[in-house]
C-alpha cells in the first residue's frame, strides 16, 4: 500500500460514521457545512480585497456576490442543523433570535431557487438590510466557528483517550 492509499485508509477510518455514536456522527456531519461555509466565506473576501484595477464593475460585483451568496447559503443550512440536532451554545442561541434568521433563509431560498426577477426580494431584503446584518452574519459564522473548533478539539481528545483512530 503506498502512502496515499495509507493517508486515505487512515481519513476513512477517522471519519467513519460511528453507529455507537450517532451525535459525533450528526455534528461531524454539520460541521461539514460549516467548513463549506468558511471556504465561500474566505474566496469572497479574497475577491473583495484583491480587485483588479482591470476589473469591469459588473464582473467584479456579480463574482463577489457569487461567493457571498454561496456562503450565505451554507450559512443557513448550519442554523437548520443547528436547529435539528437541538444543539445549544450561549451566544449561537441569541444571534438566532434575530430577525435576519428568516432573512438567511429566504435568502438561501432564492440562491438556491430559481427566481425570474434578477432583484428578487429574497435576495435584497437581507442585502439592503445594512451595515448591521453583515455584521450579524460575520458574527454567527465566527460563533460557528469556534463551535466546531472547540467540538472537534474535545472530541479527538476523547477518541484519543479511548485509543479510537
Amino acid at each position: 500500500m503506498d502512502e496515499i492509499e495509507k493517508e486515505l485508509e487512515k481519513l476513512r477510518k477517522q471519519y467513519e460514521s460511528r453507529p455507537d455514536n450517532p451525535r459525533f456522527d450528526n455534528v461531524g456531519a454539520l460541521s461539514r457545512y460549516f467548513i463549506w461555509a468558511d471556504k465561500m466565506r474566505h474566496d469572497f473576501q479574497h475577491h473583495i480585497m484583491n480587485r483588479n484595477d482591470d476589473d469591469d464593475e459588473f464582473t467584479f460585483s456579480e463574482h463577489g456576490h457569487i461567493h457571498m451568496s454561496y456562503w450565505y447559503g451554507a450559512l443557513y443550512v448550519l442554523v437548520e442543523g443547528w436547529h435539528e440536532l437541538s444543539l445549544r451554545d450561549e451566544k449561537i442561541d441569541q444571534l438566532l433570535t434575530s430577525p435576519y434568521v428568516d432573512m438567511l433563509r429566504r435568502y438561501r431560498n432564492a440562491v438556491f431557487h430559481f427566481q425570474k426577477k434578477y432583484s428578487d426580494k429574497r435576495f435584497m431584503d437581507l442585502m439592503l438590510a445594512g451595515r448591521d446584518s453583515v455584521q450579524w452574519v460575520s458574527q454567527l459564522h465566527g460563533e460557528f466557528g469556534r463551535y466546531f473548533m472547540y467540538w472537534w478539539k474535545a472530541n479527538k481528545t476523547a477518541r484519543n483517550a479511548k485509543n479510537v483512530v
